[in-house]
Parts: structure tokens; C-alpha cells; sequence
């Protein structure tokens, strides 16, 4: 017998934030990322509005995956793909975090959230002007945000042995364009 398709809904946090159940165990594989959903971190950040967050939800509105973001700012001596007359920083958005429980991994719910992050950053991109997405990867993550989303390593090593990313807009906005011609 086949079992029965799971549900999963893509959520605006900030505007949902009551509407959905935060899990008390939430693992990721990242103890740092865990420790944030299920402190009331995330739920703490939200309500006080200092950065969007996105969330997958299952049929019942329990949280299964989420992604924050904001805008930040990068030394433009820090990349390589600037091109024209820049300013010294560059206007980013910054995913600060993305993780999904280890029960719902593998079904293509941290690429949604990913997507999700590049639409925001976009959307915004067509009113004020953003230079790219960025983001300090976990370690070990590197090569797969590399691969998967085509973010370049910078330089300098980030906090806490993170390796900080970059992904210039154009590249985002073609990411979107092959997403959209895939489904």
C-alpha cells in the first residue's frame, strides 16, 4: 500500500506567527539552528519585526522548516563580481538562517525556502537595487550552496567557522526564471 502524500504549506511567519505551532523538538542537524526554533528565539525575533521569516508547515500548521533574512551590507573589496561604478558596500539581502527538521529533509523543502528567499530578495531588487543574496554558510555547507544555488565562497572566514557567501542578483533572478520553467 502507498503511503499517503505529505502536505506541506509555504508560510510568511510575520504574518501567520500565531497561526502556526512552533515545535518544542526541532532538529535540523545544526544544534545552533535547533536551539534557536525551539527557545522562542525565532518566535521572539519575529514579533519584534527585525527580520522577515518564512516557514514550511505540515497539514497542521506545525512548523517543519523555516528561513529568516534581512539586508545587510558587504565590502565591495570582498567580491569579485562587481562590475561599473560601485559604492565601498554593497547593498545585500542576507538569509541569516534555513534549516528543516531532519524528518521532512529530502523533499526539496530547504530549495523551497531557498527560492523563497531569492523571490524576497528580488522583489525587493525591482524597487531598491540589491547587489546580491548572501550568507554565511555552516560549516561543511559550502560546496552545497555552491553547487546547488550557485553561491561563491568570499575571502575572509566568517564567525564561528562559517563560510561567507555570495550570490550576485542576476544570478538569483536566472535561478528563479530556471525554477519557473521547471515546474
Amino acid at each position: 500500500m502507498k503511503e499517503p502524500e505529505l502536505v506541506y504549506t509555504l508560510v510568511n511567519l510575520n504574518d501567520a506567527l500565531d497561526k502556526i505551532v512552533i515545535p518544542k523538538s526541532f532538529q535540523c542537524g545544526d544544534k545552533t539552528l535547533d536551539d534557536y526554533v525551539t527557545s522562542g528565539n525565532l518566535k521572539r525575533a519575529v514579533k519584534s519585526e527585525n527580520l522577515h521569516a518564512s516557514a514550511i508547515c505540515n497539514e497542521h500548521m506545525e512548523l517543519v522548516g523555516f528561513m529568516t533574512m534581512g539586508f545587510s551590507l558587504v565590502d565591495k573589496s570582498r567580491v569579485n563580481t562587481t562590475k561599473g561604478n560601485q559604492p565601498k558596500q554593497l547593498a545585500v539581502a542576507k538569509v541569516f538562517m534555513i534549516g528543516v527538521d531532519e524528518s521532512h529533509q529530502g523533499r526539496g523543502l530547504g530549495t523551497d525556502l531557498m527560492l523563497e528567499a531569492f523571490t524576497k530578495a528580488v522583489t525587493v531588487h525591482t524597487t531598491i537595487p540589491l547587489k546580491a543574496v548572501y550568507l554565511d554558510a555552516a560549516p561543511g555547507k559550502a560546496s552545497f550552496y555552491s553547487e546547488v544555488f550557485g553561491f561563491d565562497e568570499l575571502e575572509e572566514d566568517g564567525g564561528y567557522g562559517t563560510t561567507p557567501m555570495y550570490n550576485p542578483i542576476e544570478n538569483v533572478i536566472a535561478a528563479l526564471l530556471e525554477a519557473d520553467d521547471s515546474d
